[in-house]
């Protein structure tokens, strides 16, 4: 339990030989805990003022997982090839790793949408929670990255405008076929 215990703190630390040996020895299991949390954190923040049942809330929860981790596997894939174009060397399964320790940033949605429950569901102030929410983890994934990778913020956040649009357009398209190929199914059966 205390080894648990100085892997949080080195995290939140940020030590960089912590966070190169995590993209080193490719943590994946830690990654997907970090997925895990970030899709429970949002289903609940989706769902607080409107309410669902257990069955709903666990097959959201699914959903969002399996998302979060796709477009996170396209993501890490496409910024690989980005920071190998720039003679950076890394490796995807740990920057993927390192995506999904970002995600842990999203249970600042559970207090957030306690916060902004006191609004009794105010659109304006939940959307404001999500925003705030969004940016902080992005600020973080930088800051990890930035010392994983030796490199500086600036290039991380070019490095990631260039990559993110590729990798979400590839999650949209595949998500459209999926659907398109459910409803054929669907069609054909009818």
């Amino acid at each position: 339990m205390n080894a648990f215990y100085s892997n949080i703190l080195n995290l939140f630390n940020s030590k960089e030989e912590y966070l190169k040996n995590l993209v080193n020895t490719r943590s994946l299991g830690f990654g997907m805990l970090g997925y895990l949390a970030g899709a429970f954190c949002l289903t609940f923040f989706l769902n607080f003022s409107t309410g669902c049942g257990p069955w709903s809330f666990l097959g959201q929860t699914f959903l969002y997982f399996v998302l979060m981790v796709l477009s996170a596997f396209f993501f890490a894939s496409v910024t690989q090839m980005f920071l190998d174009l720039t003679a950076k060397t890394g490796n995807a399964p740990g920057l993927f790793a390192l995506i999904g320790i970002s995600e842990f940033a999203k249970i600042l949605l559970i207090c957030g949408v306690l916060i902004a429950g006191l609004t009794k569901g105010n659109t304006t102030a939940m959307s404001a929670v999500f925003a705030i929410v969004l940016i902080c983890q992005l600020v973080w994934l930088i800051s990890l990255v930035a010392k994983a990778y030796t490199m500086k913020k600036g290039m991380v956040v070019l490095s990631l405008l260039a990559t993110i649009i590729p990798s979400f357009i590839a999650v949209v398209v595949m998500v459209f076929l999926t659907i398109a190929g459910i409803v054929g199914l669907i069609i054909s059966l009818v």
